[in-house]
């Protein structure tokens, strides 16, 4: 969740997303980039209180992780790969 004027976000879309090794396991997910500013029903919706919003979901839709405010390539990674070796994971049983 994202809004025009943030600095952050725009840091965040340019440099952390952009980084080849996020590049490389984009499409072990499904991205949507959403402007919490302009659709105040979805900064209500998951209680944003900050900008950017991260918001990763399972399979379900359900919720595994929410955060807010900047994240450098290294920890965003971090948090990517954990979630696709948890999902590798549940469809190894």
């Amino acid at each position: 969740l994202y809004a025009d004027w943030c600095g952050w976000c725009k840091k965040f879309i340019n440099e952390t997303l952009a980084d080849p090794r996020i590049k490389e396991i984009k499409d072990n997910f499904v991205w949507i980039k959403a402007n919490s500013d302009k659709d105040q029903s979805l900064k209500a919706l998951y209680q944003q209180e900050a900008y950017p919003m991260i918001v990763l979901f399972n399979k379900n839709g359900d919720i595994v992780d929410k955060s807010e405010g900047y994240k450098n390539s290294d920890r965003f990674l971090k948090e990517l790969e954990l979630l696709t070796d948890e999902k590798l994971a549940h469809t190894a049983k």
